[in-house]
């Protein structure tokens, strides 16, 4: 069943309350790109731990359908050396699963999830084994491998 007028006014003023307070936390965002017609973000974003810090990561924010009720779909725009991140981009990350997740939830508390996640991997949720091996066996090849696909990573 479609959302009603009011819904979907709802839904557009959160998310652009979201997106701007997001835009706010410069320390982390770079910049938000809005990409075509329907809830669509681009995310530009850093982080100043390592290993992940040789770069500028995008996530691929879609709001579109029933957020806040239901969770986004996120997902980063490139690959990224990380034991909870699919070869495509796809995060595992609990707070976005349809059991765990909260309307209360916003944007900046997914970002600040991401980022803890990339500090501190969450080797018992790992969507690549052997990178997950890696970080538990040799850090610091690990960390190597993380750093260097960092600087590959586009503009």
């Amino acid at each position: 069943m479609p959302a009603s007028p009011y819904i979907k006014k709802v839904q557009a003023t959160r998310i652009k309350k979201e997106i701007a307070e997001l835009a706010e936390k410069k320390k982390y965002v770079v910049s938000i790109t809005k990409i075509g017609e329907k809830e669509n973000y681009n995310v530009k974003f850093k982080t100043d731990q390592p290993p992940f810090t040789n770069g500028v990561m995008t996530l691929n924010i879609d709001m579109t359908g029933d957020y806040p009720f239901r969770p986004p779909s996120v997902r980063f725009a490139h690959n990224l050396y990380h034991p909870n991140v699919e070869r495509g981009g796809e995060l595992c990350i609990p707070m976005l699963s349809l059991d765990n997740w909260k309307p209360a939830t916003t944007l900046e508390d997914i970002l600040m999830s991401i980022l803890q996640l990339l500090v501190e991997p969450d080797i018992s949720r790992p969507i690549r084994f052997d990178i997950a091996e890696e970080c538990v066996k040799d850090p610091a090849t690990y960390k190597k491998n993380a750093s260097e696909c960092m600087m590959n990573l586009p503009p």
